[in-house]
């Protein structure tokens, strides 16, 4: 209102300016008619009382729900403030335990020191012990080796005495099959030529013609069975019986020289026994003693089978051929039974006991070179 009534008043009131004579031709032209400033402050007074108003709201509601917030606030602060108090309390406790703690760890610490100190003396002694473990299990270790190496030379030698003693092939190959699986178990690098040689050893035997002797050894005994039914040959005579007789002497003396004659004749008879033959003279029994023949031909038949067992050609052949002699000279060999005994004899001559065996000693000598070398200090 202030700046109107100056508008207002300056066309008249004007200090700085002279008063001029009014012409018409100088005339102003009309000002426009100026607006008040009322509206401007009626707005501004709503506006204020509206500030107010909503100042006054929150106030209210300050009033209404602060207040017990506030309230609400300074309990829990109250209670956090207990809390805290609590807490310190439980921080002292702490500390006193804490205090306490360290002091057992403190010595606890000094038992750890000890208990360092005696177990760095168990130590050595554990070393000690290690040591000594280490050097027994090394003695009981080469001790096992040594006893595995005799077990397998000891097999080694049962097949060598089989074969070479016994000449029994099956039981040779299997005990050089059993030394072959202990030397595998072994799994010993030093045996390598050992293992190599069983192998090649267990070939050559499995490859050497078997000889059936126990088939020859029957053959033989079947032929022992029918010796006492073979019959020996009659050309002996059981009697003697004397040729033409001289013409009788007659008289008494003649009686008494005959009954003389006749009595030397008899003690004579029972004496000797002559028998007069073209054929060749040979050493024959009477006949009462055609047992000795039977038995000798047993014992020569005995001999080739024991020949045959034990693997023996020279004696073998010897004593089927000495069979064969004495059954042509001594047994009747127009006999069927003689003849077939003959001929079985035949056939047992041209049998072969005795085969050629292989060398299965060079594995034996490698085991026992390696024994040799784990002996030698």
């Amino acid at each position: 209102m202030t700046e109107s009534a100056a508008d207002a008043e300056s066309p008249t009131t004007n200090k700085g300016s002279e008063l001029m004579p009014y012409t018409r031709s100088e005339q102003a032209p009309p000002t426009p008619p100026v607006k008040t400033g009322r509206p401007i402050a009626w707005v501004a007074l709503v506006v204020t009382l509206f500030n107010l108003i909503i100042l006054a709201f929150a106030a209210a509601l300050t009033w209404q729900f602060g207040l017990p917030y506030l309230e609400r606030s300074g309990a829990r602060v109250d209670g956090m403030r207990e809390r805290v108090a609590d807490q310190v309390r439980d921080l002292e406790r702490h500390g006193e335990r804490l205090a306490s703690l360290e002091a057992s760890q403190g010595e606890l610490t000094q038992g750890m020191r000890q208990r360092d100190r005696s177990l760095s003396g168990l130590d050595e002694r554990a070393e000690t012990l290690e040591s000594a473990v280490a050097t027994l299990t090394t003695r009981v270790e080469g001790g096992r080796r040594l006893w595995q190496l005799n077990e397998l030379e000891h097999l080694l030698l049962i097949a060598n005495e089989r074969l070479q003693l016994s000449r029994d092939l099956d039981a040779a190959q299997a005990a050089l099959l059993l030394a072959e699986e202990r030397a595998a178990a072994m799994n010993d690098p030093a045996l390598f030529d050992a293992r190599n040689l069983i192998a090649s050893e267990i070939a050559s035997v499995r490859n050497t013609p078997r000889v059936d002797r126990q088939s020859i050894a029957l053959r033989v005994s079947s032929l022992i069975r029918q010796v006492p039914g073979l019959p020996v040959e009659r050309n002996v005579p059981d009697a003697f019986q004397p040729g033409d007789a001289r013409p009788p002497v007659e008289g008494p003396v003649a009686d008494a020289g005959r009954r003389a004659w006749n009595t030397l004749v008899e003690i004579a008879n029972k004496m000797f026994v002559i028998h007069r033959t073209e054929e060749a003279v040979h050493p024959l029994l009477p006949p009462e003693q055609a047992y000795f023949l039977r038995q000798n031909l047993i014992l020569q038949l005995e001999t080739a089978r024991l020949a045959v067992l034990q693997s023996d050609g020279a004696n073998y052949r010897d004593a089927v051929n000495e069979a064969r002699a004495w059954i042509e000279r001594y047994f009747d060999t127009d006999d069927r039974a003689v003849t077939a005994a003959i001929e079985q004899l035949d056939a047992l001559a041209g049998e072969r006991v005795r085969g050629n065996l292989p060398d299965i000693s060079a594995s034996l000598d490698a085991v026992r070179a390696v024994m040799e070398r784990r002996r030698a200090p």
